[in-house]
């Protein structure tokens, strides 16, 4: 509930090290929004043509890129160093634009 609330709240008062201090699992919250990725592809409808779904998909993997990189940034400011590395090697796993 901290970070769907509040972390979004400090960040847009420029509160990086406040928002990175709250993020209770941090790679967990980057999995959870990779997984959209995987939902926007498993319930593709047979009327979406293949222009429309490439853009609904591109869409989510950039949110999911700039949530990534938005706890990536609070978590530094916080000093989490150590959770800030597992979630850029979580990303560099996860994100589809990589492989």
């Amino acid at each position: 509930m901290l970070e769907t609330i509040l972390v979004p709240l400090l960040i847009e008062k420029e509160r990086w090290a406040d928002a990175g201090a709250l993020y209770a699992d941090p790679v967990s919250t980057v999995k959870e929004h990779y997984e959209i990725i995987e939902q926007v592809a498993g319930v593709r409808s047979a009327a979406m043509d293949d222009a429309t779904f490439e853009d609904v998909r591109r869409q989510v993997v950039e949110q999911f890129q700039n949530t990534a990189r938005r706890v990536y940034r609070c978590l530094v400011a916080a000093g989490r160093l150590e959770d800030a590395d597992k979630v850029a090697a979580a990303v560099r796993e996860l994100d589809p634009t990589r492989r």
